[in-house]
């Protein structure tokens, strides 16, 4: 997984610039995200923070605030589920999700970077570029090809052919 270009003091800082308090959840998310990136659900960064003594609710509202100011940014896969990164406007990168086993991975260069650019010179500002690539990863289309060939070797070998 890639890791996030800021560092965590950045992060921290930056919580304290917006007003929230520098909670040891907080901390121990911000932590997560910076260090591992994600995007995780609520619920991996639950499990991975276990042994901070994070339960489930105390995430959800965390991650749920740390987002309303930016801190951190939403990923929407279409899945119904809220996978969550540290909003990075130096670290322009896409996702592809496969449609199997809903793995992600990071493409750590923006695609739509040209344009942005030309959008840019138009006189657009803010722009945020979401895309997300959709198809089966490695491990899912050997499988499905696996499967695939033994479905055909039984049709083949059935008794009414």
């Amino acid at each position: 997984m890639a890791r996030s270009s800021k560092s965590l003091n950045e992060v921290l800082d930056q919580l304290r610039e917006v007003g929230l308090k520098r909670t040891q959840a907080r901390r121990a998310i911000l932590d997560l995200l910076v260090r591992e990136h994600g995007p995780f659900s609520s619920e991996e960064i639950h499990a991975k923070l276990k042994s901070h003594g994070c339960d489930l609710v105390t995430v959800y509202r965390n991650v749920i605030a740390l987002e309303k100011v930016s801190l951190i940014r939403r990923c929407d896969f279409g899945d119904r589920v809220y996978r969550y990164e540290i909003n990075d406007s130096h670290d322009d990168h896409h996702h592809v999700v496969c449609a199997k086993c809903s793995g992600v991975t990071v493409i750590d260069y923006c695609i739509p970077k040209k344009v942005l650019d030309s959008l840019k010179k138009k006189g657009y500002q803010n722009l945020e570029c979401r895309l997300e690539i959709f198809g089966l990863c490695p491990q899912c289309s050997r499988g499905k090809s696996l499967e695939s060939s033994l479905s055909d070797s039984r049709k083949n070998a059935s008794p009414n052919n």
